[in-house]
């Protein structure tokens, strides 16, 4: 699935209840392809922006990219809970970040495999989600992920005989081989 234009539509579709609360999203997209579950990425995305409109004074910046090592797709959400100028002494009670939604959306990541990483610096809070199967374009327009051996070493010279295979690639040569 194309992340980038998953949380686009996401957005889209959420964009009068952000307008209504007067937040301003702040998208930054590079491309990068995941490998998970389509309802449970929808799930996960809007579960993430439940969490930081519940909690955000101003905007809210998603950012989309690729980490270098390991080559995995990260998606980053980075919002202020608390007024810039209102120092952290003047604060009754601080938001608290862990409600219903951060818990559906921890659960939802450890469902997908995914990993989470939340830093708070007591007005701002920066989360970050891995993609560890991300799709990648090494060899030729397949990825590692796609790869598969399928049988182990043996002594049979037709070890497909008798069964079928399905091959879905774009590149018409990709799918003779």
């Amino acid at each position: 699935l194309q992340l980038a234009d998953t949380l686009q539509s996401v957005l889209t579709h959420r964009n009068r209840e952000t307008q209504a609360r007067g937040i301003v999203l702040k998208p930054s997209f590079k491309s990068a392809e995941v490998i998970v579950d389509a309802s449970l990425l929808f799930s996960l995305l809007n579960t993430t922006l439940d969490w930081a409109l519940d909690l955000a004074r101003s905007s809210i910046e998603f950012k989309i990219d690729i980490k270098s090592w390991p080559a995995h797709a990260r998606l980053a959400c980075h919002f202020a809970h608390r007024p810039a100028d209102q120092p952290a002494a003047e604060t009754t009670a601080a938001p608290v970040l862990d409600t219903l939604s951060w818990r559906l959306l921890e659960q939802t990541a450890w469902t997908m495999g995914l990993l989470l990483d939340r830093q708070d610096d007591g007005s701002a809070v920066r989360l970050s989600i891995e993609f560890p199967r991300t799709a990648s374009d090494e060899i030729e327009g397949v990825s590692m992920v796609e790869i598969d051996d399928g049988f182990a070493p043996s002594q049979n010279s037709k070890p497909l005989a008798g069964n079928h295979v399905l091959v879905i690639a774009s590149r018409r040569d990709l799918r003779v081989q």
